[in-house]
């Protein structure tokens, strides 16, 4: 998900989420690239057991091994609906709002107090 960060320097939320519980296993805040998804990768369950279902952006493919990835739209409803809660709960995280946080930090505070 995009957060309004500085105007040059978008954030975007990485994060995981077990479509069982629906509990939060892991998150990181960056960029788009798989510099953020290496921060995302150690807080992930890598059993052989466990499934991912990702959207096609390519830096997933760095950090998930294929036999435990599918990738495709139909897997990532759940996700994409907290990512619209989330907007709608904290303006900060809006596109076009003047609320929006100019620093990373506050960003991630306003975040892990929710």
């Amino acid at each position: 998900m995009e957060l309004c960060g500085l105007k040059k320097q978008p954030i975007w939320l990485w994060w995981a989420i077990d479509r069982t519980s629906h509990q939060i296993v892991g998150f990181a805040l960056g960029e788009r690239g798989t510099k953020t998804a290496k921060v995302l990768q150690p807080q992930l369950p890598m059993d052989g057991h466990i499934h991912y279902c990702t959207d096609a952006h390519r830096p997933y493919k760095a950090i998930i091994k294929a036999e435990q990835h599918t990738v495709g739209k139909a897997h990532t409803h759940h996700i994409e609906s907290l990512n619209n809660k989330l907007r709608w709960y904290l303006a900060r995280l809006g596109r076009k709002t003047h609320a929006y946080s100019k620093s990373a930090t506050a960003l991630l505070h306003s975040l892990l107090f929710v």
